[in-house]
């Protein structure tokens, strides 16, 4: 267990690589809901007064734009993690972008990676 988490720490943030559809969607499930959450505190916290005061309100805005930014980092570094594994150039994140273009995108995280090594790294489904 330890050994999964310190592999995990050691190329969450990196742009090298390749993740796996259970790698993506698994950060997914949870980051979904909480950029939305962000979002809502983000939006009504200011015009609605919390029992708790001014710092509660600020704690919670401050909390979350700071999942915002984690979220949509770690986000664009999965999907072009994610793009390695299924061959193609991670500069196609960039496609999210584009109006009405960045469903592409979405569909393009639930195609088969490639079996085997290929240009952007080894295989992560492959046991050593």
């Amino acid at each position: 267990m330890l050994t999964t988490i310190l592999h995990f720490l050691k190329t969450s943030f990196s742009l090298k690589g390749r993740a796996t559809r259970w790698d993506y969607w698994s950060f997914q499930i949870f980051n979904i809901p909480l950029i939305n959450l962000s979002i809502y505190i983000l939006n009504y916290t200011g015009r609605f007064h919390f029992p708790r005061g001014e710092l509660f309100d600020d704690t919670l805005i401050i909390l979350a734009f700071a999942y915002l930014i984690f979220g949509a980092t770690y986000t664009t570094i999965l999907t072009v993690r994610r793009l390695h594994d299924i061959g193609y150039s991670g500069w196609l994140v960039l496609i999210q972008f584009i109006p009405y273009l960045g469903f592409i995108l979405v569909f393009a995280m639930f195609f088969k990676g490639d079996v085997g090594p290929n240009k952007f790294g080894d295989d992560p489904k492959q046991k050593d």
